[in-house]
């Protein structure tokens, strides 16, 4: 049954003690909550396992190590322990509103599972210090949306935040096999091989959804992050807080 579908929430951690918590409570926050919360340690050298692991002794997260790869890889590593129906991606230094997940699970409902293979939202941008600095941001950004296809998102730059995104596991179970990046590639999840010929779609010709507006917001990155974690313009001018679907 639709309603019966579960989620598991992945957040990639790599040196974000300062936000770390921040973004596991606005998980815990959530009016449809996760059945599992996985934060996956990119090798990190300072306290924001630590941070965790006070999680993890309540039984709320799993937490997961592994030696420094990369953003995508450490998301790859999550997904792969995953036993949920849909993956909710969350970055450390991000936030989801109360609402995010029971927004972008709405267009799941309203169909066979198998049918829909990625569902995202518009979202809000905040600066470091959590401040508004844009609302509905993709609504004014030069990028068409919603993405109707996988082709759509090759041919120009995506602008689809993986802390906006509800993926369905069984549409693409592969990711994209990354074990080690040497840049941000934050919408570097979806892999040649879950395409179908020219329809750009998932395997098993599941698509694209869009949820509500903004749910979600997006913060700038963390400046003491570095090497497999930096190296993207998108990745450090901004944070953005998701709201809901467009």
């Amino acid at each position: 049954m639709a309603a019966d579908l579960t989620i598991a929430a992945v957040i990639p951690l790599y040196n974000g003690r300062k936000f770390i918590l921040d973004a596991i409570d606005s998980v815990l926050e959530q009016t449809r909550p996760p059945q599992d919360i996985i934060v996956v340690d990119d090798g990190s050298t300072d306290d924001g396992p630590t941070i965790v692991e006070q999680f993890v002794a309540d039984g709320l997260v799993r937490l997961l190590r592994k030696e420094n790869g990369g953003q995508s890889s450490a998301r790859n590593l999550g997904v792969a322990h995953a036993e949920t129906d849909l993956i909710a991606l969350l970055d450390q230094d991000d936030l989801w509103y109360p609402d995010h997940l029971a927004e972008l699970v709405k267009p799941f409902m309203k169909r066979k599972s198998g049918e829909l293979g990625w569902v995202y939202s518009n979202l809000d941008e905040i600066d470091e210090n959590g401040l508004m600095t844009s609302r509905a941001a993709l609504s004014n950004a030069a990028k068409t949306h919603p993405k109707r296809d996988i082709n759509a998102c090759l041919r120009q730059d995506m602008f689809v935040l993986p802390s906006a995104s509800l993926i369905s596991r069984a549409a693409s179970t592969s990711g994209c096999r990354a074990t080690r990046t040497t840049t941000c590639s934050c919408a570097c999840f979806v892999p040649a091989t879950t395409m179908s010929g020219s329809t750009g779609r998932f395997r098993n010709g599941a698509c694209f959804g869009t949820a509500p507006p903004g749910r979600h917001a997006w913060r700038a990155a963390d400046p003491s992050m570095q090497g497999s974690w930096c190296g993207s313009f998108r990745m450090n001018r901004s944070v953005v807080c998701i709201t809901s679907v467009t």
